[in-house]
């Protein structure tokens, strides 16, 4: 099968209906999304309602902590498969092909650095967020498996983006079914009757990230000839590592930057926990850890919100990756727009339907929450769902303007949003309380997307000028690759 050949389970979005494409690619991407979030909230909700509220604050308290390297895990591989969109929107097989090579030893590396990485800063992660007494060492705990695992979570984090990257989103999309189903259960046996404690979620999670890499893998070099690496396709093309370390490594410095920033918030979240503790002490009606909890109940609940969000840069990124390969400016144009029409118009329906829901939601993962956890939980998610616009925005444009392989943007706008973040959680924190740090991410946001319209207009120029020049798109740097790998190969 050749690339560009018909085929139901691959959605090639060069060509036919713009927002049919892009539907047609977004609705299993956004279902995947949700299971991949039901990861995370399934072993919370478990680790919850079988360990108790405590141990439940910390499983939640991890995601900061751990964001920094998982981040620039998912980064990373994100910036690969904007690789393999181009060469694939180009319809250049043998490119294609020696991108797969390029990734999966990049990406191997990688996972040996990381995992290195990972287990040295838990410690000094952990420290850096103010977690304190039972919530720090169920915290530890956690993330120990979280680290060891991580090559499995590049593996099918590579594979996966790849896939969509090609078109496809139904095989991840049953990839992250099977793997859910496998978490569940291995969560429910892991941490009730083998009683391994709140390290069982985490080896859960690994082992359904295994199951669902492998599945991925098989499938992708199975039924798609124009993947299956041939032994030509492992000879080291420089230029071809150096284009891939210039778009994904970008990324995956801006996911790590992020993940900074939500450290910051973690900690400012604790610091105002720490706080109220200290002024309450003695106090019968105190509510242990109110604000560590509220935090911790409102990421889940935001991740889940947050997946069609996602979904929709994931869409973006892939949509501009195929079309800049295929060198069409005006269909890039076009799906900017709509892109940014769908993704505010989601936005203010979900708002409209979670912001009077989040209370009832809250009892997915805790027992019998306060009213207490209640209304700080609803306070943060009314402030993050009532901007939600702001984040739409960014995902749409960064994400647009990694799939056009100019990911060293990025980096500079999530230095912004850091700074903003970093600054705005901890003062507004510190003088504002709760309300601060509930506006802290949109504030983020706000100074992320004054940077990121001005710069997508400036690319758009400078594309408008290639394109008058015929040196847009994909076409020397293809054309740089098949060279080279004549050279290597002694062809012409």
């Amino acid at each position: 099968m050749q690339i560009g050949q018909k085929n139901t389970k691959i959605v090639d979005m060069t060509k036919g209906s713009i927002l049919k494409g892009m539907l047609i690619f977004l609705f299993p991407l956004l279902i995947g999304n949700l299971f991949q979030q039901a990861y995370n909230v399934v072993d919370s909700i478990i680790v919850g309602q079988i360990l108790g509220d405590d141990a439940f604050t910390a499983v939640g308290a991890t995601g900061s902590s751990s964001f920094m390297i998982l981040g620039f895990a998912s980064g990373l591989t994100s910036g690969l498969a904007v690789c393999a969109a181009q060469y694939f929107g180009a319809k250049d097989e043998a490119g294609l092909r020696k991108s797969l090579v390029t990734s999966i030893l990049i990406s191997l590396i990688s996972a040996i650095i990381l995992t290195v990485v990972g287990i040295a800063c838990i410690d000094p992660l952990l420290t850096l967020t103010d977690l304190d007494g039972q919530f720090y060492q169920y915290a530890k705990e956690y993330l120990f498996p979280i680290f060891i695992g991580i090559v499995f979570t590049i593996a099918y984090n590579l594979f996966s983006n790849i896939l969509r990257s090609l078109g496809d989103t139904r095989t991840p999309l049953y990839a992250l079914i099977l793997g859910c189903l496998v978490n569940i259960g291995a969560d429910y046996l892991f941490v009730g009757p083998f009683n391994m404690g709140i390290a069982g979620a985490a080896w859960a999670t690994i082992l359904s990230q295994a199951i669902s890499a492998i599945y991925c893998a098989i499938w992708m070099f199975y039924r798609y000839s124009y993947t299956r690496i041939k032994k030509e396709d492992w000879k080291p093309v420089g230029k071809m590592y150096a284009s891939h370390v210039r778009i994904s490594l970008p990324m995956a410095v801006q996911f790590a930057i992020v993940g900074i920033g939500l450290l910051m918030q973690q900690k400012g979240a604790n610091m105002i926990n720490n706080a109220y503790m200290a002024e309450m002490a003695g106090n019968p009606n105190i509510v242990e850890g109110l604000y560590t909890t509220a935090y911790s109940a409102a990421g889940r609940i935001d991740g889940f919100s947050n997946c069609v969000i996602l979904a929709i840069g994931t869409m973006m990124a892939t949509y501009c990756g195929q079309n800049y390969g295929s060198a069409d400016l005006p269909r890039i144009k076009k799906g900017l727009y709509l892109g940014t029409v769908m993704g505010i118009s989601v936005c203010l329906v979900m708002a409209a339907i979670l912001i009077p829901l989040t209370p009832y939601i809250l009892y997915l993962f805790l027992q019998n929450p306060s009213p207490e956890v209640q209304q700080a939980t609803f306070l943060y998610m009314a402030v993050q769902l009532g901007c939600y616009a702001l984040l739409s925005t960014l995902y749409v444009f960064r994400s647009s303007i990694q799939g056009l392989g100019r990911s060293e943007i990025t980096i500079i706008v999530s230095i912004v949003e850091l700074v903003l973040r970093i600054i705005f959680s901890l003062v507004l924190a510190q003088y504002a309380g709760w309300i601060g740090l509930s506006f802290s991410n949109p504030i983020a946001w706000i100074g992320a997307d004054l940077v990121l319209i001005p710069a997508m207009i400036l690319i758009i120029k400078k594309f408008n000028r290639q394109q008058k020049e015929g040196t847009f798109g994909l076409t020397k740097e293809t054309k740089n690759t098949e060279e080279t790998t004549q050279k290597e190969s002694g062809t012409k």
